[in-house]
């Protein structure tokens, strides 16, 4: 897993048990820059702790193609969500600046 800068903005519709310090996991994603809004949708609850991730909101991907700053990328069929809260987004794409994209 290749570390990923601070300060990301996670959005999740559609989960339980969210709270505001959200840490995130993604598989098959690159280095994202600061400032990253991420959207998933269809984020079943999980236990607490999953995988290895940084403190106050931090992502950590591998495998991902890089993502500019100011980005808002929305993933679907994403699972394993805690409250403390862990996301696993797999087969994210590049995405432009200040673009909203939705990954079906």
């Amino acid at each position: 897993m290749s570390p990923v800068t601070e300060k990301v903005s996670v959005v999740c519709e559609n989960v339980s048990f969210v709270t505001e310090d959200i840490s995130v996991v993604c598989e098959n994603v690159s280095p994202v820059a600061e400032d990253v809004s991420v959207v998933c949708e269809n984020v079943s609850p999980v236990a607490e702790d999953v995988s290895s991730v940084a403190e106050d909101v931090s992502v950590v991907c591998e495998n991902v193609s890089p993502v500019p700053e100011d980005v808002s990328v929305v993933c679907e069929n994403v699972s394993l969500v805690t409250e403390d809260v862990s996301v696993v987004c797999e087969n994210v794409s590049p995405v432009a600046e200040e673009v909203s994209v939705v990954f079906f």
